[in-house]
């Protein structure tokens, strides 16, 4: 009998140690803080994780002096970054396909919209949910631009390890891709580097592009894919002349990130948050180039004049 006891007090001992190890581990956090977070926000798993096959986080806290902001960090496969939201609102991206949310300790996290959520105090990111992203390269932004027949494709690195370069890749279809231009890499560097390659041969039609990072050693890493069409997109801005508040008509299916507007000196007067309405009734009375700046890497311009 007592054999039976201590076997049940054994056997009950390993469940516990068993199941507090699977409570530990679904108890993973992240913790946001800096930028224009008042206070270190602490998320918890979602309960939509996984999205897009990656685990989720979401919070509530205080950003920008407003309270019970939901706060969100997940995958977006479309876009293939990671996405750190307010109320929805994709604020801040890592452009890294890691299996967990990546940390921000090398500072990759980068901002959407300039502007929009103060980084004079950097953003910070950890916790037992998040990972470092041992990839070569890091890759803090990507874009195609067209500009008369040709696509100018621009991008930025913030680290470099052992980066032979660049193969630029392009497809009509997304699934037959073929090498148009090589751009060498820095090698090993820790300081930004600004990169552009321009397709003079560019299709008369939609395109993708995406870039193959090549090492030293031959190893290779792609990265998101950037959308890009011949098409010119139409941005309507209605009413222009405008005295309070442009309201900005584009193209169904057409989103945009970011936007900066410009007064005839070219100097940027005002970056917009992402909105249907842009208010204007600040602006001294002349004529200004709105710029928007869509999900696919395209810019888009058009002018207006302030009462």
């Amino acid at each position: 009998m007592k054999n039976q006891y201590a076997r049940l007090a054994y056997l009950l001992l390993v469940w516990t140690v068993f199941h507090a190890d699977l409570m530990a581990q679904g108890s993973k956090t992240i913790e946001v803080g800096g930028a224009c977070i008042s206070s270190v926000i602490s998320l918890t798993e979602s309960a939509f994780s996984p999205i897009d096959g990656k685990p989720a986080y979401e919070g509530i806290g205080t950003v920008a002096g407003l309270s019970n902001i939901d706060v969100a960090i997940y995958w977006d496969n479309g876009e293939g970054k990671w996405l750190l939201t307010f109320s929805g609102q994709p604020f801040f991206y890592y452009d890294g396909n890691t299996m967990d949310p990546p940390n921000n300790l090398l500072g990759s996290w980068v901002s959407v919209s300039d502007g929009d959520c103060s980084t004079v105090t950097p953003l910070t990111i950890g916790g037992t949910g998040t990972q470092s992203d041992p990839l070569p390269v890091r890759l803090i932004s990507f874009k195609a631009t067209v500009r008369g027949s040709n696509v100018i494709l621009s991008w930025s690195t913030a680290e470099e390890w052992g980066n032979a370069g660049f193969n630029i890749l392009r497809s009509h279809d997304l699934v037959h891709w073929s090498s148009v231009g090589y751009v060498d890499g820095k090698g090993t560097s820790s300081t930004v580097h600004s990169y552009q390659f321009v397709d003079r041969e560019a299709l008369p039609q939609t395109s993708y592009y995406k870039l193959e990072q090549i090492d030293i050693d031959g190893s290779r890493d792609v990265s998101r894919i950037v959308t890009v069409s011949s098409k010119v997109l139409d941005l309507l801005l209605y009413p222009n002349p405008s005295h309070d508040f442009l309201e900005i008509m584009l193209p169904e299916g057409v989103e945009w990130i970011s936007a900066r507007i410009v007064n005839q000196l070219g100097q940027v007067v005002q970056r917009p948050i992402v909105a249907r309405h842009i208010p204007v009734h600040s602006l001294p009375t002349g004529s200004y180039l709105l710029t928007l700046e869509t999900i696919s890497g395209q810019s888009i311009s058009k002018r207006f004049t302030k009462h």
